[in-house]
């Protein structure tokens, strides 16, 4: 990768990720209910890995959160480059939505193999 995909990768990837997780932080507030992803990922982590320290597995989490977003812009890059699809509103939005589903079915994986059920977690936080 070159330098300024690097940029563009980090740049879009911060952006992406920020935004994504502001709408999860709206939601739970409109909701009453947690589903911000590094809250949620900070207890799972706290639960998989007993001597962790809240603060690191926060930490964790957040590393967490934004890799996964600069995975998603990754693969988008790459989706981009080799197919006749390119980068526009049109296209990001389809992307957008696959990755909104993508994540709520990577969510019910993770939370079904937990040892608490998603109500547990949501409702504690």
């Amino acid at each position: 990768m070159k330098y300024m995909q690097i940029a563009r990768v980090l740049m879009n990837g911060m952006a992406g990720t920020s935004a994504m997780t502001a709408f999860s932080a709206f939601i739970s507030y409109m909701e009453e209910r947690n589903f911000a992803e590094p809250e949620l990922l900070s207890k799972l982590i706290c639960e998989w890995v007993p001597e962790m320290k809240p603060h690191q597995a926060r930490m964790a989490a957040w590393g967490i959160q934004y890799l996964i977003g600069f995975l998603f812009v990754i693969v988008y890059e790459e989706l981009w480059k080799h197919s006749k699809y390119k980068p526009s509103l049109k296209s990001g939005t389809v992307l957008g939505i696959a990755s909104g589903l993508l994540g709520i079915v990577g969510w019910q994986w993770v939370l079904k193999h937990c040892k608490y059920p998603l109500w547990w977690i949501v409702r504690i936080i």
